[in-house]
């Protein structure tokens, strides 16, 4: 187990919300940051995806039909075969959220992400 200092008014306010929710302070913290670690995913794809789209027309030229993974707005993997940019992906860049999507003749968001939900217990 990992331990994490917080700050004196947080605890506080922690410790009321679990007495009022009839939950522990570890159930809260943990809700909380995987709230928070998925509104950061949400955003970085939501930026990836305004990449993907800027490079639409090039992408279209380069890689017509190909799955493209794109990682801080450039291209990082391309492939035809979905699952093999996905494996390459998830390899390369783990747990870290990675736009996957086929480039077609309309930018249409498909959104895939390259990481598995999370496992409780995972620290």
């Amino acid at each position: 187990m990992t331990t994490i200092t917080l700050r004196p008014d947080l605890w506080e306010r922690l410790k009321q919300i679990a007495v009022q929710n009839q939950s522990n302070i570890q159930d809260l913290t943990d809700a909380a940051l995987d709230d928070y670690l998925e509104r950061l995913a949400e955003q970085k794809l939501a930026t990836e995806s305004d990449a993907f789209e800027k490079m639409h027309p090039t992408l279209l030229k380069e890689h017509p039909g190909e799955y493209v993974a794109v990682h801080e707005r450039q291209v990082v993997d391309s492939d035809p075969n979905f699952e093999a940019v996905f494996v390459r992906v998830q390899s390369r860049f783990g747990q870290t959220p990675v736009l996957i999507r086929q480039v077609t003749e309309s930018p249409a968001p498909r959104l895939s992400v390259s990481r598995p939900p999370p496992h409780s217990g995972d620290n």
